[in-house]
C-alpha cells in the first residue's frame, strides 16, 4: 500500500529545492507519527530483497513503543516535510557482542520514501537521518554506528553515501535462504 507524499509537496521538492530544505524537520519519533511510521516500514519492506517475508504491522508498531517508550536504548527519528514523513530510521545501542565496555549503535531501518528519492531533497533527507543517528549515538557513549544495508535497495548509491560522510565497510551482507 504507497502511500504517496502529495503532488503538491513533490512539486515543491523539485522546483523549490531551498525552500523546500527550510521546511524540512528532523525530530524523534512521536506517537502520532506510528501509522505514517508503518507505511515508511511497509514501502521499504515491499521493495526489500526480503519482500516475499510477510510484513508485519505489529512489529513495527512494537519498535516503535520500544523507541518511544522510557528505554532510551531504542531510537525512531523521521524527517517530515510540510507535515509528511518522507524519511525515518531505527536504530538500538547497546554492548558490542562480544565486549562489556564497548556500546555500538545499530541501524536496522533506514528509509527515504520513494517518492522523495526522486528529487533534490533525497541527500538532504538522508543526510539529516545520519545526522541524527550519529548524535544520539555520541549522546548515548557509543563508540560506532552499524548500518546494516540488507535492503538490497540502491546499495551502490547506499555504499557511495556512506562513504562520503566517513564511512568504512566493514565487509558484505550475505543471504541464503535456508
Amino acid at each position: 500500500m504507497d502511500q504517496p507524499i502529495s503532488k503538491e509537496n513533490q512539486t515543491q521538492m523539485v522546483h523549490n529545492s531551498s525552500d523546500a530544505e527550510q521546511r524540512l524537520k528532523t525530530r524523534r519519533a512521536e506517537e502520532k507519527d506510528v501509522p505514517m511510521l508503518i507505511e515508511l516500514f511497509r514501502l521499504w519492506h515491499d521493495e526489500s530483497a526480503l519482500s516475499e517475508i510477510p510484513f508485519s504491522p505489529s512489529k513495527v508498531q512494537a519498535m516503535a513503543d520500544k523507541a518511544l517508550g522510557p528505554n532510551p536504548a531504542h531510537m525512531c527519528a523521521v524527517v517530515e516535510h510540510n507535515g509528511e514523513l518522507v524519511g525515518g530510521l531505527y536504530a538500538v545501542i547497546g554492548d558490542y557482542y562480544i565486549s562489556d565496555e564497548t556500546q555500538v549503535t545499530t541501524i536496522h531501518g533506514f528509509f527515504v520514501h520513494p517518492s522523495v528519492r526522486k528529487s533534490v531533497l533525497s541527500g538532504k533527507v538522508a543526510l539529516r537521518l545520519f545526522k541524527a543517528a550519529k548524535q544520539w549515538s555520541e549522546h548515548m557513549g557509543s563508540s560506532y554506528l552499524l548500518f546494516h544495508v540488507t535492503s538490497g535497495v540502491k546499495p551502490a548509491e547506499t555504499d557511495r553515501f556512506l562513504r562520503k560522510l566517513g564511512c568504512r565497510p566493514l565487509g558484505g551482507n550475505y543471504a541464503i535462504k535456508a
